[in-house]
């Protein structure tokens, strides 16, 4: 079971998950990654944690981030998480320009096993 409200997100523990993300800037229009720019998605148990869980890039010509089964197997249950998803434009600089632009949960529920 996926469930989506809003940012947030609710996984049963082992399931796959497939979002297509989507980047707007504060106008509300869509900003399509270019060549040379990076998304990134990263898990900590909370936001002040040192130790990211997970990191994955979310490659910019799908824009679309999968949570495989067996990475999401190795997430306790229940348990909540939070995540972040962030852009690294390149803009010439070493670098670059770098912008949050989801940050919300993602819960696990038990699976049966």
């Amino acid at each position: 079971m996926v469930k989506v409200e809003g940012n947030a997100i609710t996984l049963t523990r082992g399931d796959t998950l497939i979002r297509s993300v989507v980047i707007k800037d504060t106008n509300g229009n869509i900003y399509t990654p270019q060549e040379g720019d990076r998304v990134r998605f990263a898990l900590k148990a909370n936001f002040t944690d040192s130790k990211t869980l997970l990191l994955k890039e979310i490659p910019i010509d799908t824009m679309v981030l999968r949570l495989e089964s067996s990475e999401t197997k190795r997430f306790d249950q229940p348990r909540r998480y939070v995540y972040d998803i962030q852009i690294t434009i390149d803009d010439g600089t070493e670098e670059g320009f770098v912008s949050t632009f989801i940050s919300s949960t993602l819960t696990t529920v038990e699976e049966v096993e």
